[in-house]
């Protein structure tokens, strides 16, 4: 806020929502030769995400001006579905999809990659 010509006051300070997040995955070796010289192995995964507000965020008001609070909880929970190839001893290439368990807030609807 300004108050004329003095500069500017101090209106408050904006802090965000804490946030918690776990992710769990597992994968496994459902082929592994590693003296092969073409596919040398291939590892399935599935992990789970989960991201979830645990506080409040804080809002400032300046005159007429609000800034910051926005209202309701967050509460995420992805799954990710991916498979790696590994070739020779270096080089691998990886395959997943990734979607929202919930539908309530869903930030997108999916994606490969």
């Amino acid at each position: 806020m300004n108050s004329g010509a003095a500069g500017l006051s101090h209106a408050g300070t904006l802090t965000d929502r804490n946030h918690l997040f776990v992710d769990y995955g597992i994968g496994y070796w459902l082929h592994r030769n590693n003296e092969s010289k073409g596919l040398t192995g291939i590892i399935p995964t599935i992990e789970l995400y989960h991201t979830s507000s645990i506080s409040d965020a804080d809002s400032v008001n300046a005159g007429a001006f609000t800034i910051g609070g926005a209202a309701g909880d967050t509460s995420l929970t992805n799954i990710v579905a991916g498979t790696t190839f590994g070739f020779g001893q270096c080089n691998h290439v990886t395959a997943a999809y990734v979607g929202p368990l919930d539908s309530d807030d869903r930030q997108f609807n999916g994606a490969f990659r």
